[in-house]
């Protein structure tokens, strides 16, 4: 007797990305494994991209919504999500044919929660810039490096998201990797070092733009959040002088001179040693030529 795989369930939320989400939308569909729910919430696009979707409401859910954010808007996927293993995409980001069920073979003969691939980088046009390994995961490097092992592909037992709840709608900046720091306290995440899936580099992307001085301390007080119950003070003050160099590198890209010096201070602070370190100048010279950039610009 065959063996009945499980339900896959794949989320991907839409706002203002016409240009890019067919082509998402098409990857989604191609794939190769036979079981799979596709969820698209349109989340209050004025860019022509409620038509595209309703081109395929035969073969996906689509759901109009209005702006309520990324995070809300995975989060309404993934509550009516009937699978039993989920994930994301978004609405500029491609997957190969084989990505679920490459992803889903793991899974099933691991003892991990989370999967996720290796990647490649593409410009607005689809053309390759470079493939990106994803990092090995670890506790220490997720929790204490503050490296964001997931990325575009990822897939995830959906009692993660009923046991720990989704994104959170008030975080803008970091509300993935909150909830795999999150995760991580559920079981171990795997790697399959292949470029199953590909994400898309353009100006328009929120990588690319200045945010708040809020929202550059996201990380700050989401590693703050997470060591509130624990007494391993060495993790912490690592942890914590991590999160202020990248609150640092991010306020300096964004314009924010003051507040990224101030974080840059505080990362020495927790961690003094930080200041004979080269990740130290790379981030902090790093974010001021970016601001420097940004204000040529």
């Amino acid at each position: 007797m065959d063996k009945v795989l499980p339900r896959v369930t794949i989320v991907t939320p839409v706002y203002n990305q016409a240009d890019y989400v067919e082509e998402t939308i098409k990857s989604v569909l191609a794939q190769d494994y036979a079981d799979v729910e596709y969820i698209i919430i349109n989340d209050g696009s004025s860019d022509g991209s409620a038509a595209i979707l309703d081109k395929y409401k035969d073969v996906a859910t689509v759901v109009h919504q209005d702006n309520q954010g990324q995070a809300e808007a995975l989060n309404t996927g993934w509550k009516s999500a009937s699978g039993t293993i989920v994930g994301y995409l978004s609405s500029d980001d491609i997957i190969a044919p084989d990505l679920v069920s490459k992803l889903v073979n793991e899974l099933l003969n691991s003892d991990s929660v989370v999967v996720y691939p290796s990647f490649n980088l593409i410009s607005s046009t689809g053309n390759l810039i470079r493939q990106k390994q994803a990092p090995e995961w670890s506790y220490h490097s997720m929790a204490v490096d503050l490296v964001c092992h997931p990325g575009p592909g990822a897939l995830f037992y959906k009692k993660l998201f009923d046991q720990l709840g989704g994104w959170k709608s008030e975080l803008r900046q970091v509300p993935d990797f909150e909830f795999w720091l999150r995760c991580i306290e559920l079981g171990t995440f795997k790697r399959i070092d292949e470029p199953l899936a590909s994400c898309r580099i353009h100006e328009e992307s929120a990588s690319f733009r200045p945010v708040s001085v809020n929202r550059c301390h996201e990380i700050v007080d989401t590693v703050e959040s997470f060591y509130s119950n624990k007494t391993d003070s060495d993790d912490l003050s690592l942890a914590k002088a991590n999160a202020s160099l990248m609150a640092s590198r991010l306020g300096f890209r964004s314009g924010h001179f003051g507040y990224g010096l101030s974080m840059a201070i505080e990362a020495v602070r927790c961690r003094p040693l930080f200041i004979f370190s080269p990740l130290f100048y790379r981030r902090v010279l790093g974010g001021l030529w970016l601001m420097f950039l940004l204000k040529a610009k």
